[in-house]
């Protein structure tokens, strides 16, 4: 009984005799609980950019950036998705007559490589249009 009383005076009055009496402990539980209050901060981030989603006005550069990324991605996964993508005359028609003048200058590699694929979509439909 007189030991935990002496420990509660110890951690009322003396903060410092505290820390030096646990020691490493105190440490690994200060840093057990921020991990967890960190944990926490990005459970309810998420939770809330899921209930609220909140997108950048029109004009600013986060809106410009988003729109950008998005561009890029399509880009990325237009060769690929045409490659494993089966024929279709829908899909040659609006290729032949589309344009990529909205961001080409920004990604030029990607804009090579996508039309290289058109190319090579179209160029398959019609041996596949001529064989049949």
């Amino acid at each position: 009984m007189e030991s935990t009383l002496r420990d509660k005076a110890l951690r009322r009055h003396k903060p410092s005799a505290w820390i030096a009496q646990l020691g490493v402990h105190s440490r690994i539980r200060k840093g057990r609980n921020y991990v967890k209050v960190q944990q926490d901060k990005k459970i309810y981030i998420l939770w809330l950019l899921r209930e609220h989603p909140v997108s950048p006005p029109n004009n600013s550069p986060e809106h410009e950036y988003c729109q950008s990324m998005s561009y890029r991605w399509a880009l990325d996964l237009l060769p690929f998705l045409l490659e494993k993508s089966a024929i279709s005359l829908e899909l040659a028609k609006e290729l032949r007559c589309g344009t990529f003048a909205m961001m080409a200058q920004r990604f030029p590699r990607r804009m090579r490589l996508t039309k290289e694929a058109i190319a090579r979509y179209l160029a398959r439909v019609e041996s596949v249009v001529r064989d049949s």
